[in-house]
């Protein structure tokens, strides 16, 4: 009897053993580790965080009142609106006002932006319908200045280096395009250019605005414009209305491309021509010498290829699978490896010299918009 017991029981210990050790082997201890801007979290650590104590900076404002912070959480905008208007203050980290703006019924409800830390952007509707005023209040001088009234401006938006704000008045004629103000917001320079249209993206330094606009008769030209000389390269590529941008990291160069033409531009000059059907999308490199070009292949494959700048003549590199995501593909921080995701949530890297695939991990429950940068140089694979 003894043995047939001590027989069972060594038999359990050696199953939960064979079980343990099959769970381990299949990844059920290993910890997912995801990557957001570069910083990677283990999920068996557990993280904690010492809540601050929230300190009362004013109980003056009224029920409903809007907060907006600055950029460097110096200042803070507070907005509020009762039968007199709307009436906008700019108070310090202590709760202390730095500049009122008394209750003014022409004030928009929106109308008060942060341009940077110490600077403003004011917009009140004046008694022209639909037409608004747009002017810069500075903090440090306690100055104002108008820089127009536009009739139904689009919502501001603003150079990187918040150096220009770009002003896209509404259409005054339906069939004629609306020029773009480029307003400097640090001293009296202004920049007319045509109408943007979607495709119209600064370059990261905030010097150069590159853009497919229409002009006085409605043809779309690509123009780069250089925001300290105020000068700009027009180039007549006849661009389609489909044209995507993307800046080098460095602002040196700017891509320009559609469904079959692939142009580098480098100073506002062109440098680069590539013919290539189905391009879909176009990555920069980390170091800005080469790109990574996403392809719809003839049998509507997914085909990566890659072009270093120097070259300027694609190589193939893979086909993905048919569960590819799309969009998905993501350069690695040290410029060897690029990664992708599949439709079941499998993350996996690629290393670009050898094109050996690696599986990462399997996402769960991983939505589109949540798809997020993975560097490869920072996992240590099993």
């Amino acid at each position: 009897m003894r043995f047939f017991v001590t027989r069972f029981i060594a038999s359990f210990i050696g199953l939960c053993l064979a079980i343990f050790l099959s769970m381990w082997a299949g990844g059920w201890f290993d910890a997912p580790i995801v990557a957001i801007d570069d910083t990677f979290l283990d999920s068996r650590t557990d993280i904690t965080y010492t809540r601050p104590e929230p300190q009362l900076v004013t109980d003056a404002s009224p029920s409903g009142a809007t907060l907006r912070p600055s950029e460097d959480g110096q200042y803070f905008i507070e907005t509020f609106r009762d039968a007199q208007g709307q009436t906008v203050i700019v108070r310090n980290q202590q709760g202390a006002e730095v500049v009122r703006f008394e209750p003014d019924a022409r004030f928009l409800s929106n109308s008060a932006i942060w341009i940077d830390a110490t600077t403003l952007l004011l917009m009140r509707r004046v008694p022209i319908a639909s037409r608004q005023q747009w002017s810069i209040w500075y903090l440090d001088t306690a100055s104002e200045k108008v820089l127009g009234v536009y009739e139904e401006p689009v919502p501001p938006t603003f150079s990187p280096d918040n150096n220009w704000v770009v002003i896209q008045p509404k259409r005054e004629e339906p069939r004629l395009p609306q020029p773009t103000n480029l307003v400097s917001v640090h001293d009296d320079q202004i920049i007319i250019i045509g109408e943007l249209t979607t495709s119209a993206l600064w370059s990261p330094d905030g010097r150069w605005l590159a853009a497919l606009v229409l002009l006085a008769d409605n043809d779309r030209v690509f123009q780069i414009w250089d925001t300290r000389s105020a000068t700009v390269d027009e180039q007549t590529l006849s661009p389609s209305s489909t044209l995507r941008l993307a800046w080098s990291s460095d602002s040196r160069d700017v891509l320009a491309y559609d469904d079959s033409t692939l142009r580098i531009f480098r100073d506002g000059d062109e440098m680069l021509v590539q013919d290539m059907d189905g391009l879909r999308r176009v990555l920069w490199s980390p170091d800005n010498t080469s790109i990574l070009l996403d392809v719809k292949g003839e049998e509507e494959e997914n085909d990566v290829y890659l072009m270093t700048i120097e070259s300027g003549s694609p190589r193939y590199l893979m086909t993905l699978p048919e569960t590819f995501r799309m969009g998905s593909i993501q350069w690695a921080s040290d410029g060897t490896n690029f990664t992708y995701l599949t439709r079941d949530n499998r993350l996996y890297a690629v290393d670009i010299a050898t094109r050996q695939i690696r599986t990462i991990i399997t996402l769960p429950n991983l939505q589109r918009r949540n798809i997020v940068r993975l560097v490869q140089a920072s996992f240590m694979l099993r």
